[in-house]
């Protein structure tokens, strides 16, 4: 058995330190510290962490800044997301959003699951996010890490 939590400041800041070791993330060459996000986790029966997610909400769209799940192929990534979808559309914005790097084949084949279609390629966004966090690694899957993508949803659009 699984739930999702809600998660604080302070938790969102020690995941960031975990996972990318600092207490911000960079997205469209923009810094986010935990204190600007929202987040949930989902946990199971021992309160051991399975994955979390941090999201913001823009005027205009839900906008999901990282999705982690601590193994693939376990349906955690899956829970979260639908648990994200189901925030957005509490919070009445039909657009959802999500940002990945160009390495990242197994982000956009999961999110493209979802029905996430692909809008937008920023060419030499993670080079440039480099000067504002210059600890973003160079290659990942044996791939050089170098453009960000953004993938869109439409709520109603998925079923």
């Amino acid at each position: 058995m699984t739930k999702i939590k809600i998660l604080n400041d302070t938790d969102i800041k020690e995941l960031f330190l975990e996972y990318w070791e600092d207490e911000f993330i960079v997205v469209h060459e923009t810094r986010y510290d935990a204190n600007e996000l929202e987040g949930i986790s989902l946990v199971n029966e021992q309160n051991e962490l399975l994955g979390f997610a941090t999201y913001r909400l823009r005027e205009d769209c839900f906008e999901i800044i990282s999705l982690n799940a601590t193994e693939k192929g376990r349906g955690y990534g899956s829970k979260l997301i639908k648990t994200l979808l189901n925030k957005a559309n509490q919070a009445n914005l039909s657009v959802v959003e999500v940002t990945t790097t160009n390495d990242n084949t197994d982000a956009l084949r999961f999110y493209q699951k979802f029905g996430f279609t692909l809008v937008k390629v920023d060419f030499g966004a993670v080079d440039r996010a480099r000067e504002i966090k210059p600890s973003i690694p160079l290659y990942d899957n044996q791939i050089r890490i170098e453009h960000e993508l953004t993938l869109r949803l439409v709520l109603g659009a998925f079923r």
